[in-house]
């Protein structure tokens, strides 16, 4: 069992199009796909092998509200995602199988993981939502990052 990769970062806004102009403009990401649900909007950003997934909407709003914006999850990708998740939930993480997304594990705070299997899409798009092409965008989008290979928690101290 061993998680191999990082598939996406998605993050909850309040303000999707401020964030998608600073994601692009200043960070060099390319608008891959789009998203739209009944409570929810998101954006597929690329850029190398990093993809991001922008997200807001009224679905969300529990998270802003209790966080602001930020990262709401990590998906992981797994060489065995069913040891992985029953090895997250003998350590004590919440799993929680979802029929489009398959198994998220509880984080830090609010923050989820959703697991992956390495072969996940044929596709190419990350599972869980209804993905539109942009039209005339790269499916793999170079620039200056690359990869994605570490995430840094910050918790607050005990008093």
């Amino acid at each position: 069992m061993a998680v191999h990769d990082i598939a996406y970062v998605e993050l909850y806004t309040r303000d999707k199009v401020s964030a998608l102009d600073y994601l692009v403009s200043a960070m060099g990401f390319t608008r891959v796909a789009d998203s739209v649900e009944f409570d929810r909007s998101s954006v597929l950003l690329r850029q190398g092998e990093v993809q991001l997934i922008v997200t807001s909407g009224r679905g969300i709003w529990t998270f802003l509200d209790e966080h602001g914006d930020g990262v709401a999850d990590i998906a992981l990708i797994c060489d065995d995602v069913r040891t992985t998740s029953d090895a997250a939930a003998a350590a004590g993480a919440t799993v929680t199988t979802f029929a489009k997304r398959g198994p998220v594990v509880s984080g830090v705070g609010d923050v989820c993981h959703t697991l992956l299997p390495a072969d996940d899409s044929a596709t190419g798009l990350p599972v869980g939502h209804n993905w539109v092409v942009a039209p005339g965008a790269p499916m793999r989008p170079t620039g200056r990052i690359q990869r994605l290979d570490h995430v840094a928690v910050c918790l607050e101290g005990a008093a």
